[in-house]
């Protein structure tokens, strides 16, 4: 499945790329056409159409890699007016070179690259990040406020500058201070919370994240269920829940890192989420290699059911691993009838772990009456 979906993604950018180069292959070509085979005359009707023929790789380039498209379209910027520069002072042609810039819509490319790139999460992090570090030094009294008494617009950087603090408990209250407020604004200095050393500071971002509600927060928690701290990616799986149907696509991504405590949490995640799930899409982590992975998937499958949900736990019951089998039972107690549950269960009051001998030993007392 990891492999599978490393493959879609290589085909998805080698089509991306391929796509850019054939439209920019294509509007060299005509723009050379025009060039060579144009007499003066001709040219001056339709030189301010060559740059057009550029816009549409430009544009896709912008949008598909901001950062890239931002740094090529500074560079032709500046290639352009050099270029043109050169071209006044030693041609007799006399060409309106800011009317080309402007008409062919250059500008408008370097507008949709800056605006594509300040939309990148990670730049406005850092400009977050170095907001924090410049107030941390400065702020040094730190005072606490209720909900009742914060006011946003005034004690707002006071909050978010306390963040830097050293003291562990000043940076977790600061965090619970930002919780409880309904504003966009809030949401990127608790993903900046999320990499702070103390793992109670990132449980509090993370599960404030969860309460926000913003779709922002969506791809910081998923980072934040490689945490080196279980607690961390616990809250951080939870909080996911939260958002439904909007956490929905990462999640299934997420489920094909190569990091088991990853998809544990993405399975926690989907099973936490309000939405209706195939669990087709899960049965194939019931063979998973991490006996974690293969515990949660067994979960989620008893949660959400399906077509063939007892085909797939009583797959389950066969794991070698007895945490496995345990969340088997508790999943096929919850959809199967009384004659499914004696049929599946029975065999396992041989089984080598007692903890599930003893959960196979309640269930069938259960349906007996004793």
């Amino acid at each position: 499945m990891i492999q599978s979906s490393l493959y879609h993604r290589h085909v998805t950018e080698l089509l991306k790329l391929s796509l850019i180069g054939i439209m920019s292959l294509l509007a060299l070509l005509a723009s050379s056409y025009i060039l060579v085979y144009m007499d003066n005359a001709n040219f001056l009707d339709v030189y301010y159409l060559i740059p057009h023929l550029y816009l549409v790789p430009l544009i896709l380039l912008c949008l598909w890699y901001p950062k890239s498209g931002l740094y090529l379209m500074t560079f032709i910027t500046v290639v352009y007016f050099a270029s043109s520069a050169i071209f006044f002072l030693v041609s007799p042609v006399y060409l309106d070179f800011f009317r080309l810039y402007f008409v062919s819509g250059l500008d408008l490319a370097f507008l949709i690259a800056a605006l594509l790139y300040v939309k990148d999460i990670h730049l406005v992090e850092a400009v977050i990040t170095d907001m924090i570090y410049q107030q941390g030094d400065k702020n040094a009294d730190y005072v606490s406020y209720s909900p009742e008494q914060f006011n946003f617009e005034v004690d707002f950087e006071k909050v978010v500058s306390s963040l830097k603090s050293e003291d562990e408990e000043i940076r977790e209250d600061a965090v619970s201070r930002l919780a409880g407020i309904t504003d966009e604004r809030i949401v990127l200095p608790l993903i900046y919370a999320l990499r702070d050393p103390a793992p109670n500071v990132r449980k509090s971002a993370a599960r404030s994240l969860g309460r926000s509600e913003s779709i922002t927060a969506v791809q910081p928690l998923i980072e934040a269920l490689a945490d080196s701290d279980r607690g961390v990616r616990d809250v951080a799986a939870e909080a996911l829940g939260h958002f439904g149907v909007h956490a929905y696509p990462p999640l299934m991504e997420a489920l094909t890192s190569p990091q088991w405590e990853v998809r544990v949490g993405a399975l926690v995640a989907l099973r936490l989420i309000d939405i209706d799930m195939n669990p087709l899409k899960i049965v194939t982590f019931l063979a998973d290699e991490n006996r974690y992975v293969r515990r949660e998937a067994a979960k989620t499958i008893g949660r959400v059911g399906g077509v063939n949900v007892l085909g797939d736990l009583e797959f389950a019951l066969l794991d070698p691993d007895p945490g496995v089998r345990i969340r088997a039972i508790n999943g096929i107690v919850r959809h199967a009838d009384p004659v499914n549950v004696q049929r599946l269960l029975v065999p396992l009051l041989q089984d080598d772990d007692s903890t599930v001998r003893l959960r196979v030993n309640e269930e069938l007392r259960k349906i007996s009456g004793r």
